[in-house]
């Protein structure tokens, strides 16, 4: 179920996740169903006393994985 697959990565490796999704609709179709969650996201949970389901959604919901800015020039 969509609540039990989680992938933890670093917050430094979401865009390089995005930018690999985008790229690859195969990829992209695999991973439906698994929600992505940056370890910042587990650490801030950790510091909430009471979690319950909706604390639990709002945290993993707030810092989603997303592509690089547009503009940001690739070094070579």
């Amino acid at each position: 179920p969509l609540e039990r697959s989680l992938i933890v990565l670093p917050g430094g490796r979401a865009s390089l996740l995005a930018y690999k999704q985008k790229r690859n609709p195969v990829l992209l179709a695999q991973s439906q169903g698994w929600r992505f969650v940056k370890f910042r996201v587990l650490r801030a949970l950790e510091k909430i006393p009471l979690i319950n389901s909706q604390t639990w959604e709002e945290q993993v919901s707030s810092d989603p994985i997303e592509g690089a800015p547009p503009g940001q020039m690739m070094m070579f």
